[in-house]
């Protein structure tokens, strides 16, 4: 089984955000290493605390947050942000679970 993946609009207006070198390195990388993958746990990490059910990607100076729905094989993408800034603001995921079912629900 494979898994797809989603882009929530926090993590598209991200990489607008960003110049086009690191987003394209973004986009590679998620293509090569998400996309269609049948383990997506492998290169991720698990997040604990408040952000338990988060997984964690690093890219370059990048990381990668995601939702990793098994039971629909699908792999939502939350935000992306600078390493260097990553964990200064949480990530509310609360903010994300409105557009989180919808994109659920789609088809």
């Amino acid at each position: 089984m494979k898994y797809s993946v989603i882009y929530t609009d926090k993590a598209r207006k991200n990489l607008r955000k960003m110049d086009r070198s690191s987003a394209a390195m973004i986009y590679s990388w998620i293509t090569k290493n998400l996309e269609g993958t049948s383990d997506p746990y492998r290169m991720g990490k698990s997040l604990k605390g408040d952000l338990k059910g988060v997984w964690r990607y690093r890219v370059g100076d990048f990381r990668i947050f995601t939702v990793i729905e098994g039971d629909v094989l699908t792999i939502f993408l939350i935000e992306i942000r600078n390493r260097e800034h990553a964990y200064d603001d949480p990530i509310d995921f609360e903010e994300y679970q409105e557009e989180y079912q919808k994109l659920k629900e789609s088809p």
